[in-house]
């Protein structure tokens, strides 16, 4: 069978900005035959949008090979991208679209016996880094990009003045973050907490966790909300909860959620609701990739710290920080945190400051959208 269109992504955040091109595109052309493919996850995003997916691996790691122990646990994965490798070889696609990095893009163009590729790299940008890519890797992508859909307008701007065909159309992480409920349908207030989506995110919830016996001292009724990824572990949480004191108790209505608590402190642990939980929010503590960003754009301020694991490295949130252009801040654990929190909830106007920044970066939702647009008038002489 020969598919319309191949998406090729990285993980969970390029997964889902992969199904919503793909969505879009669909709804355009309802015929298309659309199949995805993703290196480092088993594909949910794809799925859940109906759509067939190749399925990747998963390594201890999550794909950040930050120190020697995680290259070492690794190992076992080695040959893991030689395997999808193969697996893209033999799918038969009129056009391929890369969601991820100059890597994967590689892999992907000689699998899919040179063809020329349309490629969003929503992770790299020039607020970030000035040397965001490298002189290499720009030879590579003119070479193998047909067009490159860039994380903001910047950075078209600077890869365009370089001699690449790049494009900005809006930024797909924007999209799909429309909230269930018009007012707010959770007791306010409320801090909006991001622990992440990969194993690291157990552990990282319950450093923030720790934050709140120190924070309800003097903002009493505060809580701390947590939209949930369904890649974490309910029972470890559980575990994890309860040895550090905190009771658990399920709740089954209105709106299904955990409630954590410990003396004077309450979290409440929801599996969804994340555009509602970030939009009622006073402020974000944040230790995510994709979801932080999100949450920036949807106008919150973030706080952030080095947590545990290759995710929440000091290196990467630096680079988070930078590419925010000051809706986020990475603080010193513990009292940095605090301080921080409870200036921004004693000081609306900066909360407000931040959360346009935030905005500016990120752009509005639609991009999704856009690119599908761009890719039907671009290819409608093969489809």
């Amino acid at each position: 069978m020969e598919y319309d269109f191949l998406f090729v992504s990285n993980s969970y955040g390029e997964d889902r900005s992969a199904a919503l091109i793909a969505c879009e595109l669909r709804k355009m052309l309802p015929s298309l035959r659309v199949i995805g493919a993703s290196l480092l996850s088993k594909g949910e995003a794809y799925e859940r949008v109906g759509l067939p997916v190749v399925k990747g691996t998963v390594p201890p790691s999550g794909g950040f090979l930050t120190s020697v122990s995680a290259v070492l646990r690794d190992l076992p994965y080695i040959f893991h991208p030689l395997a999808f490798f193969y697996k893209l070889q033999k799918i038969r696609a009129k056009v391929v679209v890369v969601i991820g990095d100059t890597p994967l893009s590689l892999l992907t163009y000689f699998a899919q016996r040179y063809k020329p590729l349309y490629i969003l790299n929503q992770a790299k940008s020039y607020y970030q880094d000035h040397h965001s890519y490298g002189r290499i890797e720009k030879q590579i992508l003119r070479r193998i990009a047909r067009v490159i859909f860039t994380h903001d307008a910047y950075t078209a701007r600077v890869l365009r003045s370089e001699g690449l065909n790049a494009s900005f159309v809006g930024n797909p992480m924007m999209d799909g973050l429309t909230p269930h409920f018009a007012s707010p349908p959770f007791p306010r207030p409320y801090i909006a907490l991001l622990p992440g989506s990969r194993d690291e995110a157990h552990h990282n919830l319950i450093k923030i966790s720790r934050l709140f016996p120190y924070l309800n001292q003097k903002f009493i009724n505060l809580k701390g909300l947590a939209p949930l990824s369904p890649t974490l572990d309910r029972d470890r949480l559980r575990d994890l909860f309860r040895k550090n004191g905190w009771t658990w108790q399920d709740i089954k209505s209105p709106i299904p959620y955990s409630l954590v608590s410990k003396h004077k402190s309450e979290l409440r642990l929801l599996d969804d609701y994340f555009p509602d939980i970030i939009k009622y929010s006073e402020l974000v503590v944040a230790l995510a990739g994709t979801a932080t960003e999100q949450a920036a754009g949807m106008g919150k301020p973030i706080v952030s710290f080095v947590g545990t694991g290759p995710q929440t490295t000091r290196g990467r949130l630096l680079k988070q920080e930078r590419l925010l252009q000051g809706a986020m801040r990475m603080c010193e654990y513990p009292i940095g945190v605090l301080r921080e929190i409870e200036f921004l909830l004693t000081h609306p106007e900066e909360r407000i400051a931040r959360g346009q920044k935030g905005r500016e970066v990120m752009g509005s939702p639609g991009g999704a959208r856009n690119i599908a647009r761009y890719l039907i008038r671009s290819t409608r002489n093969k489809l």
